[in-house]
């Protein structure tokens, strides 16, 4: 979003406050354009100048990411295809072909042109001197450390989900940001920006009159129960792998479901009602969460802290309807362990 409309964004929503108008919040989606590439550092420093948390940054990929990104763009519109045909503990091989049309029987024929082999010192080693030359310098290029396009798609999303985000949309692309969190997207959209200019963040205002926040409430209880659903299959998976479960591991994965709660009861006091669905279906969640974990470590040596841990777990469920009277934000540990676990 160019800083002129930013701006003008911005003395929108001053404007609508100015008139007694609340501001939930926005609707915010992002996109960023395929060929947008960007060392790792360069990142790190943008967002560092922003006091943006640096862990939603992914690490630079390695040698085989590296070439394997690196082939998927060589294949594109080229006459030339590098297939993956060998991997060992010690290198990677694609053979390449060329494809040449047989004009009699209308098909594609595919010829050997030699092969590529990726060392573990990330060297690129050719068959031949002529399949180096021939396609092999152009491969070469491409092969870079650098973040691409999804590795920045995917950091910003971990931002804005930082930031007490929700998704509207059962497939994502579009998150509703609170209010409070506005000052964040500014300093990510300034952040990213410095990446290029082509990548845009755009954010609508959202108004607080009971209509819309009738439809965000809904919106918000389809989300939150999707995310309910995804954690029991989780759960289900954790459980039933058929490996023996540490204590400790097993507390931290049912304890993330206070972060459920915690984010429930923050839309309760932005959107000023009950979300009940939601509500119960945490608690039912808690009470089957609390019952697997039981089960796991059934006749297994706990410790007190670690018993005391499973009694505040079941405290909190029937604790819960006195907990709803008195909403209070999540902290930034839930928030981060709900985001953990999606």
């Amino acid at each position: 979003m160019p800083d002129r409309e930013l701006q003008s964004l911005r003395q929108s929503i001053d404007r609508a406050s100015g008139r007694g108008v609340d501001i939930l919040g926005s609707l915010v989606q992002w996109s960023v354009p395929t060929k947008t590439t960007t060392p790792r550092d360069d990142l790190i420093g943008y967002y560092s100048k922003e006091s943006l948390p640096i862990a939603t940054i992914p690490p630079s990929p390695n040698y085989e990411a590296q070439l394997r990104r690196a082939v998927q763009k060589f294949n594109v519109g080229s006459k030339i295809k590098l297939k993956r045909v060998k991997k060992d503990s010690i290198s990677h091989y694609y053979a390449a072909y060329q494809l040449a049309e047989d004009g009699t029987n209308i098909t594609v024929n595919s010829q050997p042109k030699g092969y590529v082999e990726l060392d573990l010192g990330g060297k690129l080693l050719f068959s031949d001197p002529t399949a180096e030359n021939i396609w092999g310098t152009r491969l070469r290029s491409m092969m870079t450390p650098n973040l691409d396009c999804n590795d920045i798609r995917g950091s910003m999303k971990a931002v804005i989900q930082r930031c007490h985000s929700f998704p509207t949309r059962p497939t994502g692309g579009v998150y509703f940001v609170p209010e409070t969190h506005t000052e964040s997207l500014d300093s990510l959209n300034r952040a990213v920006r410095n990446v290029s200019t082509d990548i845009s963040i755009v954010m609508l205002p959202i108004l607080g009159d009971d209509r819309t926040k009738a439809d965000l409430s809904a919106s918000f209880t389809g989300s939150m129960l999707r995310n309910i659903d995804q954690f029991k299959e989780r759960l289900d998976n954790f459980f039933d792998d058929g490996k023996l479960k540490q204590t400790t591991a097993s507390l931290k994965k049912v304890e993330e479901i206070s972060a459920l709660r915690g984010l429930a009861v923050s839309y309760e006091a932005i959107l000023e009602c009950e979300l009940g669905s939601v509500t119960k279906s945490i608690k039912d969640l808690q009470d089957y969460a609390t019952a697997r974990l039981t089960k796991a470590l059934d006749g297994r040596h706990i410790s007190e802290a670690e018993e005391s841990k499973i009694d505040a777990l079941s405290d909190l469920n029937s604790n819960k309807e006195e907990e709803s009277r008195t909403p209070a934000k999540p902290t930034g540990s839930e928030i981060d362990a709900m985001i953990d676990s999606i």
